[in-house]
């Protein structure tokens, strides 16, 4: 594994030098590659510190939470995966759809995905993994506490290898992937997924656009979002993979492995990409 995050890590290098040394070439290409690297800036953010206590850490994240719902996030996800399951044959329509959330953190997206399935009358079999051991016990109480059944389990994104193949039909991420820092973390995580996942995947993160960071702070302070919670969102899109990095990363991995119908597509106007994909059709 190593060596294969190594190999990655060192051609996303590469890739970032020709692309330099391809946009000097002209006038336009030089100043879409300076705006981007006025833009690019890899800081820690809030929620990743230590210097937050546990009892503020969880309001945060409960107030990003809120915030997603309120800004139409959340609905944007689940009308996604609507699309992604259309694409399935059931065999069996009342068996429930086994998903993983990557990322869980506060739980929020595993609530969004138990109302819409409530509502549509389609049973799923929830599980969620995350870094942070304090957030798996807080948010398998809370979400107890509002009757969202749920399995949840302390990883991250690089522990999908104890899972094992076809283990659940969907596997889902949201603003997850901007965290793995190489590009090496995150061809390891993409081509997990691929593993992991029956039927399909949904992967969702900012896009390192121009005009992200101040529509983020604009929305996140309309739709009234925390203070840090904003600055957050920020800090998250600075350090954002570009769809294109993303692409790049998905090529090279099949190049050494076998790994179909995954292709990162930009999401209209807003600042995100996402990866949506069928892995079989049963």
């Amino acid at each position: 594994m190593q060596t294969f995050e190594r190999k990655i890590d060192e051609s996303f290098q590469k890739h970032l030098s020709d692309a330099y040394a391809a946009r000097i070439r002209s006038v336009e290409r030089r100043l879409r590659y300076s705006l981007d690297r006025l833009i690019y800036k890899d800081e820690e953010e809030f929620l990743e510190g230590s210097d937050l206590d546990p009892d503020q850490r969880w309001q945060l994240v409960q107030s990003l939470s809120r915030l997603n719902d309120r800004s139409g996030y959340h609905a944007i996800f689940l009308r996604e995966i609507e699309r992604l399951i259309r694409g399935f044959k059931l065999s069996d329509p009342k068996a429930p759809l086994k998903i993983l959330d990557v990322g869980a953190g506060g739980g929020g997206l595993l609530r969004a995905i138990h109302r819409w399935a409530k509502k549509k009358k389609r049973p799923v079999d929830l599980h969620g993994i995350d870094l942070s051991p304090e957030f798996i016990c807080r948010t398998k109480a809370h979400l107890d506490k509002q009757g969202v059944p749920v399995t949840l389990q302390q990883a991250d994104a690089s522990q999908l290898h104890r899972f094992s193949d076809n283990s659940f039909d969907i596997v889902v991420s949201s603003y997850m992937v901007h965290h793995l820092r190489t590009a090496g973390r995150v061809a390891s995580f993409l081509s997990q997924t691929h593993r992991v996942a029956r039927r399909g995947w949904l992967l969702v993160d900012f896009d390192r656009r121009s005009y992200g960071p101040p529509l983020v702070r604009i929305l996140g302070t309309l739709f009234g979002g925390h203070p840090l919670i904003v600055t957050d969102g920020v800090k998250s899109i600075r350090r954002a993979y570009k769809v294109s990095e993303i692409n790049f990363i998905l090529q090279q991995i099949r190049k050494h492995k076998l790994l179909k119908g995954m292709i990162c597509e930009s999401y209209p106007v807003l600042p995100y990409w996402l990866i949506r994909g069928f892995k079989v059709n049963v």
